[in-house]
């Protein structure tokens, strides 16, 4: 199940939060997990200069790049199935392409926990 923390005598560890820039990723060397009571991160703030605080929210601000960079890839994509062209008929691209451009945001977004 995993070690008891020195500090809490819990079991208080965690795995490196997904989406942790690499910069930190170095600093942590092999770690693998991190702790998550006061004591546990404390302590690996002043071993390592960083903590399941710092990964975590390194970390958000890293999905929320990811996220709006495919959310974005998605609102280009339902503008252009819309689009005229230069004489005003309504360009449609065919049913495939769209399921497809669709099906890849939709994977990527459900690691979010996002679902359309």
């Amino acid at each position: 199940m995993g070690p008891y923390c020195n500090y809490c005598n819990q079991r208080c560890f965690v795995h490196i939060p997904q989406f942790t820039p690499e910069h930190l990723l170095k600093k942590l060397k092999n770690c693998e997990i991190v702790a998550t009571c006061s004591g546990g991160k404390k302590f690996e703030k002043e071993k390592l200069g960083v903590c399941y605080d710092d990964l975590r929210l390194a970390s958000l601000e890293e999905e929320n790049k990811a996220l709006k960079h495919e959310l974005k890839k998605v609102a280009i994509l339902i503008h252009e199935m819309y689009d005229f062209d230069k004489d005003g008929d309504l360009k449609v691209k065919t049913r495939d392409l769209i399921t497809e451009r669709l099906n890849g945001a939709r994977y990527f977004l459900q690691k979010f926990q996002i679902y359309i």
